[in-house]
């Protein structure tokens, strides 16, 4: 006689997991991919008591309803102190204008020096050379900072050495991505006077109900003159060999202009949604202990130094010297004069998806080539019909990936997608090591250069920041990248999956990578 009391609580509990699932959607106008949208209901409706803490934990796609910005330097021209229009903007596409406009997203500005490093031991040397160039301020945000002794504690060290010699030093690092982060080296940033925050931890999260949405983001801001971004997070893997374990292929860039103050503006809206810093343990460090780390850090930081330049040549001085040492790499060609950039930031602090808008238009606007080098690519289905339409109207569409990657499911995922591409005409080539590198270049009108990989989670959950080059310098010195890896690379053959293989390729498309 108890069956019907709990047959009604249970229809009621699925009844109030629907209304919140529906609530929940209009009230934060979110948008979710068909899939998505199906794996939540059938979950809220077959197992309820599971179904409704987990969306209340990771269900919600945007943080808040955001203003748009008033981004500081407007499209106009600018002369520096020899008078001359250093940091006027050049052509932009039309469609790219129109789209990022739309969006309220930062304008295009004008940089006056520019440089590209893919080398990893060249990027290193470049990092900690921009730390030290930090005068007043420097803000850092970066997704992974690690634990290993050869780049992690030697960039926690030159951090350091900047706020012992009087910098003003923010960092934010990733709550998930940064777990390795050593409770030491968080200590000693703290009594150092470095202002540390952890985005969007687990547990004790100011905000509540978002424990999905990850800070992706990889930037520094110097003195709100230079700026350092791309797609490295601050480990080894993504700048040094190891035995048996070649650095990954990568790429980042140094600009000084306009775009450094969007990205200090950037950072500030980052700062602002970030945790309090929350450290394991005791916070006392004996000053005395305080000043051995910092003469250990100043003797590790120089032997760092000291390492890296006997694999490059000459010298590193001014904020963005030519660099021969990366033509010699046989990768980029040295700084760049003179170019157009803009800020395209993505993730739930932005009301519009801005980067799968962008490439999405991309997609339907291009009329000759469009080449992407990426990690992951588990596009939608939405964003896979477009390229697919783009190769049957004639464009050219090349995508360029690791054949294995550092994430088995993201493989799995990606299947379907890259058969109905191959299959469409586009060219997919594998590469054989392991590539982090983010690039986009449309036509030769645009390129993208950023955090953001092609997948769900970057293109519709995380925190993420691109930047879109426009200058013919700028995207040819990207087509050098993107044209050693294709010599590096083999072509990929469709192949018909199994049952067993086609199922599971679903199951992990449509559940792991979009709730």
């Amino acid at each position: 006689m108890y069956t019907l009391p709990l047959s009604l609580g249970h229809i009621s509990l699925v009844c109030l997991g629907l209304l919140l699932y529906v609530l929940t959607s209009r009230t934060h106008h979110v948008r979710r991919s068909p899939g998505s949208a199906v794996a939540w209901v059938l979950l809220l409706v077959a197992f309820p008591y599971l179904g409704i803490p987990l969306y209340l934990i990771f269900g919600l796609r945007k943080v808040t309803k955001v203003k748009a910005t008033q981004w500081a330097v407007e499209p106009s021209v600018q002369a520096d102190a020899t008078g001359n229009a250093a940091d006027m903007p050049r052509y932009v596409p039309s469609w790219a204008k129109s789209v990022l406009s739309a969006m309220q997203l930062p304008h295009a500005v004008g940089v006056r020096a520019l440089h590209f490093d893919a080398d990893g031991r060249v990027a290193l040397l470049g990092v900690l050379e921009f730390i030290e160039r930090a005068e007043d301020e420097l803000l850092v945000c970066t997704f992974i900072l690690g634990n290993d002794e050869q780049v992690a504690a030697r960039i926690v060290d030159a951090l350091v050495l900047a706020a012992r010699r009087g910098v003003k030093v923010r960092v934010i690092v990733d709550a998930i991505g940064s777990l390795k982060l050593r409770k030491q080296s968080m200590l000693v940033m703290e009594q150092n006077g470095i202002a540390l925050r952890r985005f969007m931890p687990l547990l004790h999260n100011s905000v509540k109900g978002r424990a999905n949405l990850r800070n992706h983001r990889k930037y520094m801001v110097a003195d709100g003159r230079y700026a350092w971004s791309g797609g490295r997070n601050f480990a080894v893997e993504y700048f040094l060999d190891q035995p048996m374990h070649p650095a990954w292929l990568d790429l980042s860039f140094q600009a000084e202009g306009a775009i450094a103050e969007h990205f200090g503006q950037m950072f500030e809206s980052d700062w602002a949604q970030a945790s309090a810093p929350l450290l394991w343990g005791t916070r006392r460090v004996a000053s005395e202990s305080l000043a051995h780390s910092a003469i250990d850090a100043f003797y590790r930081l120089q032997g760092t130094w000291q390492n890296v330049a006997d694999l490059v040549m000459g010298s590193l001085a001014g904020p963005v010297a030519p660099r021969s040492e990366n033509q010699a790499a046989g990768l980029l060609p040295t700084a760049l004069q003179d170019q157009t950039m803009q800020l395209v930031p993505s993730g739930p602090d932005q009301s519009d998806d801005t980067i799968y808008s962008l490439l999405l238009t991309a997609a339907f606007h291009a009329n000759k080539r469009i080449a992407i080098v990426t990690p992951y690519f588990v596009p939608d289905d939405a964003l896979t019909a477009a390229l697919s339409l783009a190769v049957r109207r004639g464009v050219e569409v090349q995508l360029v990936i690791p054949k294995t990657s550092n994430h088995r499911m993201a493989d799995i995922a990606r299947m379907r997608s890259l058969r109905l591409l191959a299959r469409a005409g586009a060219k997919v080539m594998w590469l054989p090591v392991m590539s982090h590198a983010k690039l986009v270049i449309v036509d030769h009108a645009m390129a993208l250069c950023g955090s953001a990989n092609f997948d769900t989670r970057s293109l519709m959950l995380n925190y993420e920041i691109m930047t879109a080059f426009y200058s013919i310098e700028a995207i040819e010195a990207l087509e050098v990248l993107l044209g050693y890896a294709c010599q590096h690379a083999s072509a990929y053959v469709p192949q018909e999956p199994g049952f067993a293989r086609d199922l599971l390729e679903g199951m992990v498309r449509s559940v792991a990578f979009e709730l």
